[in-house]
């Protein structure tokens, strides 16, 4: 297994250039890992949260935008992108 640099880091979310996105739970004392997925098939470019905490969303380079569940660290969405993407953010409505 070989390590990789990590790009980014949002609370507990945390992505690196090797498409995973991983969530981590805080605890007294301790930080917990929770869950892992391999989001993307090449570099996640974005990792950003909404304001409340509840939700997390992945931009990878391979035109995924991922959507999860930051309570549950669930995946329950993803569109596949028409155009190239940069960057990505959570907006409130």
């Amino acid at each position: 297994m070989r390590l990789l640099r990590v790009r980014t880091l949002f609370a507990a979310p945390l992505c690196s250039a090797d498409g995973f996105v991983k969530f981590w739970k805080k605890l007294p004392g301790s930080i917990e890992f929770i869950k892992a997925y391999r989001a993307h098939t090449s570099p996640v470019l974005a990792l950003c949260g909404s304001a409340d905490g509840c939700r997390v969303v992945s931009l990878g380079a391979d035109r995924l935008l991922r959507f999860y569940d930051a309570l549950s660290a669930d995946c329950i969405d993803m569109i596949r992108l028409t155009f190239p993407p940069t960057t990505a953010a959570v907006c409130a409505t």
